[in-house]
C-alpha cells in the first residue's frame, strides 16, 4: 500500500509546481485510485479472524484517519491545480460586467470593438473565437441580449493571440464615429481604451518624416541594438527593413529565423510578446529582412517608440548592416468587397447579400507590379497558419485555387460555384511582375462566410 501511495503521489510534486502553464495537470487525478483503496479499506472491512481484538479496531480508525488526511490534501492541492480556472473564472466574469457598463454609455449607432480578448489566461483557455465572446453577452448569461453591439476582427484568433490583423484594426480605430476600440488589459483586468493609448483615430495620419535608424553593438554578446535618431510615431510604421549580411552562406537554400524586440522600457499585458519575427534565407550572402511590426498588438499600445534589438547569438557569420523603418505604401496592394455583393459581420467574416460576389483590387502602389495575383483558400483554413504571419511575401502552397487578374487595378467576382461547400474562406491578393512571381506583401485578408452559420446566426 505504501509503494503504491508513492508510486501515484511523488508524481504530482512536479505537476503542482508546473501548474501555471496546465503541463500534465490530468496526471493529479491519478490520485483518486489511492483514496478509493483507502475508502475500500475503512468501508468493507475484511476478514481479521488472525488479529488480535486490539489489532481489528486500531487498523480501521487508522485507515479512516488516513482517508480523511488524504482527502483534504486532495481537495487542497486539487484548488491549487485548478487555480488558473478560477483566475480565468475571475476575467470573465469582468469582461462581461465592463463590457454591460461600456455599451450602456455608448450611443446606439456606435458598436463596440474588441480587438484583443486573450485566448488563454494562465494556461485555462478562455476565448480563441467570437461565438464565445457572443455566447457571454447573449441570454441566459446576460439580459438584454448586447451581443449584437460587439464585434471583433476575426472569427477566429487562436493563430496567436498577440498576433492581429493590422489593416481591419487601423480601419476601425480610424471610424471612431462607428466604433468604440477596446482591450482586455489581462494585468488590470480592465476593459482599455486603445484609440487612447495607439494614438490612431480620425484625425489622420503621421505627417513628419520617418528618421533614421542607427545600428551599434549591444551591451551583450551577439545582440545588436537599433536606435532611431528620434521617437518615432508607431501609428506611421507597418514594418522594419533589416539588410543582413553572411559570410558564411549554405550552399543549398533553406529558411531560418530573426527576432526583433521592441523597447523594453515598456512592459505588455501578461501574455503579449514584445517581439516580432522574419523569415531569412541561410543561401544568400545579402538580403533584406522584413518584419510586419504593426501585426503584433503590442505594437498599438504606446503611442511612440524608438529602440529595437535584434539578438544574434553564437551566429557569428551574421551581421546586421543597415535598417529602416517602412510606412509600407508601396509593399500593401488593396482589396476591397463590394458591399452591394457582401454585408459586414460583427465576427470580422464577410457574408453574401447576393451572387456572384464582387471585388476591386489594386496594386499600382507596388513597383514593379504588371498584374494581380488572386488566392482563395480552401475551406476553413487561414492563410496565416501557413507561415504565421498576416504580410506574407510569397504565394501560399495550400490555397484552393490561385489564379491572376491582367492589368494592376480592376474588378472580379466569385460566383457560388467557386466556393466547393458551405463554411468559412479566405481571399487576399498579392502584386505580381512580369515573370509570374509576386512582389511586396499580401494584402489584408478577407474572411468570407460561405453558410457557415446556423440560420439566424450570421449576426
Amino acid at each position: 500500500m505504501f509503494c503504491w501511495l508513492v508510486l501515484q503521489l511523488l508524481p504530482l510534486y512536479q505537476v503542482f509546481m508546473i501548474h501555471n502553464s496546465l503541463a500534465g495537470s490530468r496526471l493529479f487525478y491519478l490520485s483518486t485510485a489511492v483514496l478509493s483503496i483507502i475508502a475500500a479499506v475503512v468501508l468493507v472491512p475484511g476478514s481479521q479472524s488472525s488479529m488480535s481484538l486490539p489489532y481489528r479496531k486500531v487498523i480501521p480508525a487508522l485507515a479512516a484517519i488516513l482517508f480523511v488526511y488524504l482527502t483534504g490534501l486532495f481537495v487542497v492541492v486539487g484548488r491549487l491545480n485548478n487555480e488558473c480556472w478560477i483566475v480565468a473564472a475571475h476575467h470573465v466574469e469582468e469582461m462581461q460586467t465592463q463590457i454591460n457598463s461600456a455599451l450602456a454609455t455608448l450611443p446606439e449607432k456606435k458598436k463596440l470593438l474588441l480587438a484583443y480578448a486573450p485566448i488563454q489566461v494562465l494556461g485555462a483557455h478562455m476565448f480563441n473565437r467570437y461565438y464565445l465572446i457572443q455566447s457571454m453577452l447573449a441570454p441566459p448569461l446576460l439580459k438584454p441580449d448586447q451581443s449584437h453591439r460587439v464585434c471583433v476582427l476575426e472569427p477566429r484568433f487562436y493563430t496567436y493571440d498577440h498576433l492581429v490583423p493590422s489593416g481591419p484594426l487601423r480601419r476601425k480605430l480610424a471610424d471612431s464615429d462607428n466604433f468604440e476600440t477596446v482591450y482586455w488589459d489581462t494585468n488590470t483586468l480592465q476593459l482599455t481604451s486603445l484609440s487612447a493609448v495607439s494614438g490612431i483615430d480620425a484625425t489622420g495620419s503621421a505627417s513628419e518624416a520617418l528618421p533614421d535608424l542607427v545600428v551599434q553593438p549591444g551591451k551583450l554578446r551577439g545582440m545588436t541594438d537599433i536606435i532611431a535618431k528620434r521617437y518615432f510615431e508607431t501609428r506611421a510604421v507597418k514594418f522594419v527593413d533589416v539588410d543582413l549580411e553572411n559570410t558564411s552562406p549554405s550552399k543549398t537554400s533553406t529558411k531560418d529565423v530573426l527576432v526583433l524586440a521592441f523597447d523594453e522600457s515598456r512592459t505588455p499585458p501578461q501574455g503579449m510578446d514584445n517581439w516580432c519575427q522574419a523569415e531569412y534565407d541561410r543561401s544568400l550572402r545579402m538580403q533584406t529582412v522584413r518584419f510586419p511590426v504593426d501585426e503584433k498588438f503590442v505594437w498599438y499600445l504606446s503611442k511612440e517608440t524608438r529602440e529595437f534589438r535584434i539578438y544574434l547569438g553564437e551566429k557569428e557569420n551574421l551581421k546586421i548592416v543597415a535598417a529602416r523603418l517602412n510606412d509600407g505604401k508601396t509593399l500593401i496592394p488593396s482589396l476591397e468587397p463590394s458591399g452591394l455583393t457582401l454585408r459586414d459581420c460583427n465576427d470580422g467574416a464577410r457574408r453574401p447579400i447576393k451572387f456572384p460576389l464582387e471585388f476591386k483590387y489594386d496594386v499600382s502602389n507596388v513597383p514593379g507590379a504588371v498584374n494581380c495575383q488572386i488566392e482563395l483558400s480552401r475551406p476553413r483554413l487561414m492563410f496565416q497558419l501557413e507561415n504565421f504571419t498576416y504580410r506574407d511575401v510569397r504565394s501560399s502552397k495550400k490555397a484552393l485555387r490561385t489564379w491572376s487578374e491582367p492589368g494592376t487595378t480592376g474588378t472580379f467576382f466569385l460566383d457560388r460555384n467557386a466556393f466547393p461547400e458551405d463554411a468559412s474562406y479566405q481571399l487576399r491578393v498579392f502584386a505580381q511582375r512580369a515573370d509570374g512571381s509576386v512582389c511586396g506583401v499580401s494584402s489584408d485578408l478577407i474572411d468570407l462566410g460561405i453558410n457557415d452559420r446556423p440560420k439566424g446566426q450570421e449576426l
